[in-house]
């Protein structure tokens, strides 16, 4: 098993990375994914990085 990445599902990864509901919510939508989703952390971090990057998950100053 060495080389292989660690899975987690994407409730622990939210917690792990301590990622808010928002943004948690999104990147699920955006990417399809449902609850118990299992991903690596790398996998994860790559799709929240790319909802940020939307327009929708920019923050807004108003």
């Amino acid at each position: 098993m060495a080389g292989k990445a660690a899975i987690y599902t994407i409730e622990e990864l939210q917690s792990q990375l301590h990622i808010t509901t928002a943004v948690h919510v999104g990147t699920c939508t955006r990417m399809g994914w449902g609850r118990g989703k299992k991903v690596t952390k790398a996998e994860y971090a790559t799709a929240v990085e790319a909802f940020q990057g939307t327009v929708a998950g920019r923050r807004s100053n108003a």
